[in-house]
């Protein structure tokens, strides 16, 4: 887990904190861009804000996420799942009342042209594949206290967040794209077509309310369990209080050959600063 506490300008909040986390490769999959967003974020984090150094109206505005943020890169495994999560669960246990932790997660859609933010999970673990310790469940519970099938909704404001990176103006993304690595051609090709797409009929991000069966809806699922932050909305419509100050979330990035890394750091960072604002009544 990558945790860091460089110092700069720009703002702290001890009573916020940041969990990010990605997957390793699966079957088909030897290098899952989750894995290297999850272990660079930190650092691009920190480089943007030394940019809010130099300027004073942004320092003072701009929280610094790097110091609120730990990354984690978990195996592609319904047991990792339940072993990793459990940890973080046991972690948080341990902060001050008043601290809010958000666990983002990120998993990678293949066939995916642009950023799927899922505002639910559903409570079954159908794999279409083994995960990576060979298990293969079939219409499964992923928490047995609930109906199988049931949807677990986020806390938070999907639709408004979605609307925030959404607001992002071609010049921002434009900028973010010309900064990645020339030498790599097809990559540069790839992201400059992304960014036309977007600033023209494609929307940068969507809500997405299918976040499949596989180990990205388990995680998101057993995580919103865990940390007792979702809606849970019955077959009767009916819909519990949570009793967690916590968020969590689920993020479905497209490959680097739709949107190329530099780019999909921003837009992960972007969200995060949206779901700071959100969760702290600024936004």
């Amino acid at each position: 887990m990558a945790d860091s506490r460089d110092p700069g300008t720009a703002a702290v909040d001890s009573s916020v904190s940041f969990i990010v986390t990605g997957f390793g490769p699966f079957q088909n999959a030897a290098e899952n861009p989750t894995t290297i967003l999850a272990r660079k974020l930190v650092e691009y984090l920190q480089q943007q804000e030394k940019c809010y150094g130099s300027s004073s109206a942004l320092s003072i505005q701009q929280p610094r996420l790097s110091a609120m943020t730990q990354t984690l890169v978990i195996e592609t495994a319904a047991g990792a799942v339940h072993e990793q999560v459990d940890a973080l669960y046991k972690t948080i246990s341990t902060l001050q009342a008043n601290t809010i932790t958000i666990v983002l997660h990120l998993g990678v859609n293949y066939r995916g042209k642009q950023f799927q933010v899922e505002r639910c999970a559903y409570n079954e673990a159908d794999f279409r594949i083994p995960d990576e310790r060979g298990h293969q469940p079939r219409q499964q519970p992923v928490v047995n206290k609930f109906v199988t099938g049931q949807p677990l909704e986020t806390l938070l404001n999907v639709s408004a967040l979605v609307a925030c990176l959404n607001a992002t103006d071609a010049a921002d993304i434009m900028t973010t794209t010309t900064q990645k690595d020339k030498a790599d051609h097809h990559q540069e090709s790839a992201a400059t077509t992304f960014t036309t797409t977007t600033t023209a009929a494609v929307p940068l991000a969507v809500v997405s309310t299918d976040p499949g069966r596989f180990v990205c809806n388990y995680i998101y699922c057993y995580s919103l369990d865990k940390f007792q932050c979702s809606t849970k909305v019955a077959s009767t419509e009916t819909k519990q209080q949570p009793s967690s100050a916590n968020r969590v979330l689920f993020l479905h990035v497209p490959p680097f050959e739709v949107c190329s890394e530099p780019v999909q750091l921003r837009v992960v960072s972007k969200l995060m600063h949206a779901i700071y604002e959100q969760v702290l009544g600024l936004q």
